[in-house]
């Protein structure tokens, strides 16, 4: 489901955005957005804190993936903090950033996934969907513990 390296003990990384919410592991704490005002999800505006996955078990961790639904379209953006540490501490790209993926796994099936931003503490990254919703993902001024 990704890309592999010639070592079995490593490098300690976790799946990308996209490929994450495809595996359902994290379900409990990921949150659904659609700019369309669609049901089922938030809509137009989420703000929230984003934990990275290795902080799933913390019960502060409300939301550690977000995916931006786009009914008018066949792909859609997932959002994720990349967390350097623990089970991710080998991760070797995007390291302790906001990560924006676009992938089209609607229905469970495979999907080539690409990496559309990598974002530190007050960067944004903007789009247009397919329908014409202009959405903007904005990082914080500060990314607490780091």
């Amino acid at each position: 489901m990704g890309l592999s390296y010639t070592s079995d003990d490593g490098p300690k990384m976790c799946f990308n955005a996209a490929k994450s919410w495809q595996t359902g592991w994290y379900s409990a704490k990921s949150t659904r957005v659609d700019p369309s005002g669609g049901t089922n999800s938030v809509a137009d505006c989420l703000e929230q804190d984003l934990y990275g996955i290795v902080g799933y078990e913390n019960p502060e961790a409300l939301t550690v993936l977000i995916k931006i639904n786009d009914p008018s379209s066949s792909t859609d953006h997932y959002v994720a903090f990349n967390r350097k540490a623990g089970f991710n501490s080998g991760t070797k790209e995007a390291p302790d950033q906001v990560t924006v993926v676009k992938a089209g796994i609607e229905d469970g099936s495979y999907s080539e996934s690409d990496l559309m931003a990598k974002l530190d503490a007050g960067q944004q990254y903007s789009y247009k969907t397919e329908s014409g919703q202009n959405v903007a993902i904005i990082t914080p001024t500060r990314i607490p513990g780091l």
